[in-house]
């Protein structure tokens, strides 16, 4: 997954996914369902409209998201072939907000 830099709670972010080969290139071989998960901050609840998978082609998928309330957001991911990646947003977080 991409490096999605600082959001805000509310705004819409794009976050692209991409397979890669063992040299960390793109591999536009690999297609099919990447299951999507989502740990929220401490004491905060997932939104139910994250997406629970997205389909990979030609190596490439995007999801939108937005997040409810700043923190710490894990997004991992899980597709074909038992490959797996993740990323964390920081949405909305600075020195005043930070855990």
């Amino acid at each position: 997954m991409t490096d999605v830099g600082v959001t805000s709670p509310g705004r819409s972010v794009t976050i692209k996914l991409a397979a890669e080969t063992g040299g960390l290139v793109l591999d536009p071989a690999v297609n099919g369902s990447v299951a999507l998960t989502l740990t929220p901050p401490p004491g905060v609840t997932a939104p139910s409209s994250f997406p629970a998978s997205v389909v990979l082609s030609g190596g490439q998928a995007s999801i939108t998201v937005s997040f409810p309330s700043a923190g710490y957001w894990r997004i991992g991911a899980s597709g074909p072939g038992g490959s797996k990646g993740w990323v964390t947003v920081d949405v909305g977080v600075t020195p005043d907000t930070a855990p």
